[in-house]
């Protein structure tokens, strides 16, 4: 969002979620511009994989998986951590 943008904003944000089947939410997300009344939305579809189907997805693309760390800073994945961070080389 530019600042022009955000300057005609005001307590005009708000976000709603809906869960769908297949481990999807959907994220809609509101901008109401108060001079001309416009409700402008972003829709976000995020799905919820796991470990195995990542990998599997990236070797069916032709990659190799190298590693997988449990965040930005290299730490060894464990099944309970909320990021995957992937490093893959094309076969």
């Amino acid at each position: 969002m530019t600042g022009n943008v955000a300057q005609h904003i005001e307590d005009g944000e708000w976000m709603e979620a809906t869960e769908h089947p297949g481990r999807r939410i959907m994220m809609r997300f509101h901008n109401l511009f108060v001079e001309s009344g416009e409700d402008v939305v972003d829709e976000v579809t995020l799905a919820f994989r796991g470990r195995g189907e990542i990998e599997a997805d990236l070797v069916s693309a032709g990659f190799v998986v190298d590693s997988v760390f449990g965040d930005w800073e290299q730490t060894p994945f464990a099944a309970d951590d909320p990021v995957m961070v992937f490093c893959a080389h094309a076969d």
